[in-house]
């Protein structure tokens, strides 16, 4: 009993003393027939990127600009919902080598991004969402060889589709806007792309097959409106 009466005193002078230290007793807790977080929303996201694999070899950074559309349902302290997003990428990685007779330059561009992921996320606080987010992810790559000791270019293009992982979180300033923060990882699946060679007098071959494997890590902030 002198217990139970000493943590009563206890939180009655933190309730008095420090309403904000008091008030994370009750985290997270939602307001009485709250329910902000369901409906759907467009948005704007930037990130950074960094990237690589066989393609280009070396990782190399850039930057991705884009949009994204989604729906949330919340039931209780529990956020799911499915996201669409879009961007347009400069990541660039680079692999030159050089020797006595010449150079070799090569590069992969990756030109756009888009994916489709399902959330999964927790209410911290009732304006404090943080989540995890798995989906399947498509990538715009480009391809480049320039060999000058040959005297050749090698140029070849594919749409790769992967496995993409994420985790955020997002805050809400009004119950139409929120910002977000995140990091998304990638895992393009292996694929052979054609590379054509020019000009033709100089080329062994007219074409050949290269296996790439590319990876990306993309570290993004965002704002969303919900519109319903």
């Amino acid at each position: 009993m002198r217990t139970v009466f000493c943590a009563g005193v206890l939180l009655c002078v933190l309730n008095h003393t420090h309403p904000a230290l008091a008030g994370d007793f009750n985290s997270p807790k939602l307001p009485p027939a709250s329910n902000f977080w369901s409906g759907c929303y467009v948005g704007l996201d930037g990130a950074g990127s960094v990237g690589g694999g066989t393609g280009g070899g070396n990782f190399g950074l850039g930057a991705v600009i884009g949009g994204q559309f989604g729906c949330n349902y919340q039931g209780g302290l529990v956020v799911v919902g499915l996201v669409s997003e879009g961007a347009w990428s400069s990541l660039v990685a680079r692999n030159d080598s050089s020797g006595s007779t010449g150079a070799t330059f090569k590069s992969t561009t990756n030109r756009w991004d888009a994916d489709v992921a399902a959330r999964i996320g927790y209410l911290y606080r009732y304006d404090v969402l943080t989540y995890a987010k798995v989906g399947v992810a498509f990538g715009d790559f480009k391809y480049n060889t320039t060999d000058t000791s040959a005297g050749t270019v090698m140029t070849g293009s594919a749409t790769i589709p992967g496995l993409l992982l994420g985790a955020g979180m997002e805050y809400m300033v009004t119950q139409q806007w929120f910002v977000q923060g995140g990091v998304d990882f990638i895992l393009f699946r292996p694929t052979d792309v054609t590379l054509n060679c020019t000009p033709a007098a100089a080329c062994l071959t007219p074409s050949t097959v290269s296996t790439t494997t590319e990876v990306e890590f993309l570290g993004k902030v965002g704002v969303t409106y919900k519109f319903m």
